[in-house]
């Protein structure tokens, strides 16, 4: 595509369709409109599995005042930042945490068969905030537990999740 004669009056509605002309090409491309792309991080509350896949757990974060009955409690501490207890054991089904931030930071409770490899997630919980992490869909096994805030697994808030 060459610019049209005429001098540059012409020229920026030449590059104004030569750039939706772009757009369109890599909108056909893409196949789906309106997806993030592949590995992409969701919005707190979504989801970013694959529509052909079923995802191993899925997870809800909400604020709250106190725990409510049955909750698994852990107290988000530091410095060093933890998690206090690090170490849990649960009956396997739906999982209700109350986590609450008793730090100066920001924290969050991850869940997964590695480190670093998350199944599920809490949200940010802000300092002297607390909330109710709940899980569906963990099978029985072992996990690994962490934060996901840069650095804060490394230092040492890790800890383990048993459900029988």
């Amino acid at each position: 595509m060459s610019p049209p004669a005429g001098g540059r009056h012409l020229g920026w509605r030449w590059s104004l369709g030569l750039g939706l002309t772009i757009l369109a090409l890599m909108s056909a491309c893409s196949g789906v409109q309106g997806l993030p792309p592949a590995g992409s991080s969701p919005a707190v509350g979504g989801s970013a599995q694959p529509a052909s896949s079923k995802p191993e757990a899925n997870s809800t974060t909400e604020a709250a005042t106190s725990a409510p009955a049955g909750a698994i409690s852990v107290d988000m501490t530091g410095p060093p930042p933890k998690f206090v207890p690090a170490d849990l054991v649960a009956p396997a089904g739906d999982l209700v945490f109350f986590l609450h931030n008793k730090s100066q930071g920001i924290h969050t409770l991850a869940i997964g068969r590695e480190l670093h490899k998350a199944l599920v997630s809490s949200s940010q919980v802000l300092h002297g905030q607390a909330a109710v992490f709940t899980v569906h869909g963990l099978q029985a096994g072992h996990y690994v537990i962490w934060c996901t805030i840069d650095g804060h697994a490394e230092e040492g808030m890790v800890g383990t999740l048993t459900l029988n």
